[in-house]
């Protein structure tokens, strides 16, 4: 893209289109978690593989929502997409279904698979969000299994969490 890169660094191309080296964005792998509690919210924790504006925070795997998992706090206010792919194994026979969510401040954002689809072998789910958040907002990722064996595991590196701000 051809464009005029200012003294801020922020780089701004012919159809108005900006990018900064300051703007949030993050990506973290998921940890493994094994057999995740049933009937309990469970927030992961990961590893960052990058955070552009140090604005994501990574505690431990837990039920503590913005204390345990990973969580990202905006730094603007403005619209911002979040990811994630969690990959699932051992998921029971009994459990009624998976759940992956977006918590945020403002509101969450759930992903179900029901039984039929998780259990036996590796599932994935994947979910993605275009949501806006004001300045401290925050959001987190987290997993629910209401029913079932507490065998379910994450399949660490093989899962991640990521987000953006989009303007």
């Amino acid at each position: 893209m051809s464009g005029i890169i200012n003294s801020a660094g922020s780089r701004s191309g012919i159809i108005g289109i900006q990018s900064s080296s300051t703007q949030p964005a993050f990506m973290a792998t998921i940890n493994v978690v094994t057999n995740i509690a049933t009937d309990t919210n469970t927030y992961i924790t990961g590893t960052e593989v990058f955070d552009q504006n140090s604005n994501l925070t990574i505690g431990s795997t837990g039920s503590s929502l913005n204390s345990d998992g990973m969580v990202f706090t905006a730094p603007v206010t403005g619209k911002y997409q979040f990811n994630a792919w969690v990959e699932f194994e051992n998921a029971p026979s009994n459990a009624s279904y998976l759940t992956t969510a977006f918590i945020t401040t403002a509101r969450n954002f759930y992903t179900k698979q029901g039984a039929h689809d998780i259990t036996g072998g590796n599932h994935n789910i994947a979910c993605s969000v275009l949501t806006d958040m004001d300045v401290g907002d925050q959001a987190t990722l987290m997993v629910y299994q209401p029913s079932g064996t507490a065998s379910t595991d994450i399949l660490g590196g093989q899962s991640a969490f990521s987000g953006f701000l989009i303007g």
